[in-house]
């Protein structure tokens, strides 16, 4: 495997052929465009709608999506159908506009050789293209992947992704957000929710995690990754979410997890290859 970053908390790990892109808000380096040119086929993961985790112009890959999985308060498969309303509406024959219009008409074999807005279903959309809305709790197996959507601390949810050979999660927002300069009140409600989202992630194993490590935080940045790794066995610790300065672990982090391997992005495109 291969993990690529792309900015903020967008990822893309590649597996086979196959690129699993997570939290996908922008991506200077190009990184989508070049997998996309070299056929790879893009399962997209949405932990929540914040719009530094989620942007509907994800949808101009839709020919190149065979699987979309997604927190149920995101709007992906209304973007989606909008999508593709607009490219079967404009009639374009370039390669992409084809390819999602000969899906469509795969996925409704009887409506004849002209599509309408009539077949343009969100039911039709979301099987064709395998949209997944789900909530936290929920388990789905589809695409040759199990994908469990945990908790969060703020919006949304986090992923446990399950490929067959590999294990990933993403965190989304889940974290210990405390704020040192809030109210006692908001200090101690923001323990008990990490409390209770960390709770359900103990005694998992995963091969790759990645997490907030958020700058702004200040003296509590490391907390929740020093919590949820003393919870979860991980073979490869990811930081995400900085808002500001790379984060370099302090020595409280190296002396607790002296043997925790981890890769620190400093930049989009930045990339660490041969994950075991």
């Amino acid at each position: 495997m291969k993990v690529t970053y792309l900015e903020h908390s967008g990822f893309v790990i590649e597996d086979g052929k196959r690129a699993y892109v997570f939290d996908y808000w922008k991506d200077p380096a190009g990184v989508v465009d070049t997998l996309v040119a070299q056929g790879y086929e893009l399962h997209i993961f949405i932990s929540h709608v914040h719009g530094d985790h989620y942007v509907k112009s994800i949808f101009k890959y839709l020919p190149y999506i065979h699987s979309v999985w997604y927190h149920e308060d995101v709007p992906a498969l209304r973007d989606a159908c909008q999508q593709v309303q607009e490219i079967v509406n404009s009639n374009k024959t370039d390669d992409g506009s084809n390819v999602i219009v000969n899906r469509i008409k795969q996925g409704c074999p009887n409506q004849g050789q002209k599509m309408t807005e009539e077949h343009l279903t969100e039911e039709l959309v979301q099987q064709v293209f395998s949209l997944h809305s789900m909530k936290v709790g929920d388990t789905v197996e589809s695409d040759n992947l199990i994908v469990t959507m945990f908790g969060s601390t703020d919006e949304g949810g986090s992923f446990l992704v399950d490929t067959g050979t590999h294990r990933i999660f993403h965190a989304g927002d889940l974290n210990w957000w405390h704020w040192s300069g809030d109210t006692p009140e908001n200090i101690a409600e923001a323990k008990a929710l990490k409390e209770k989202e960390f709770a359900p992630l103990l005694g998992l194993s995963v091969d790759i995690m990645m997490f907030p490590v958020d700058a702004r935080l200040e003296v509590a940045r490391e907390w929740g990754a020093l919590e949820v790794l003393g919870m979860m066995n991980t073979k490869l610790f990811i930081p995400m979410h900085a808002n500001g300065p790379i984060w370099v672990p302090s020595d409280t982090f190296r002396h607790t997890y002296p043997n925790q391997r981890c890769w620190i992005p400093e930049q989009p495109g930045d990339a660490v290859e041969e994950v075991k």
